[in-house]
């Protein structure tokens, strides 16, 4: 029972090692953050109030503002 159970654990401890070892270093650095254009701002906001109602919104044309409402928008 000795020797099963010390085989057993050896034999774990043998596939945990081989395992960290076979993974890639992660990178420290963080991603670049994008900014969001106004449309995608503005998409982000409706399709958040609607989560918030239960409201399932599907986009068939996405919108596209000029530069009015772009500096509309940057107000708010």
């Amino acid at each position: 029972m000795k020797a099963a159970f010390g085989f057993a654990f050896l034999s774990l401890s043998i596939v945990a090692m081989a395992g960290c070892a076979s993974m890639e270093p992660r990178s420290e650095a963080a991603p670049e953050a994008r900014v969001l254009t106004a449309e995608e701002t503005y998409i982000a906001r409706v399709e958040q109030i609607a989560r918030r109602r239960g409201i399932d919104v599907t986009w068939v044309n996405l919108p596209k503002f000029d530069g009015k409402t772009r500096a509309t928008l940057a107000q708010e």
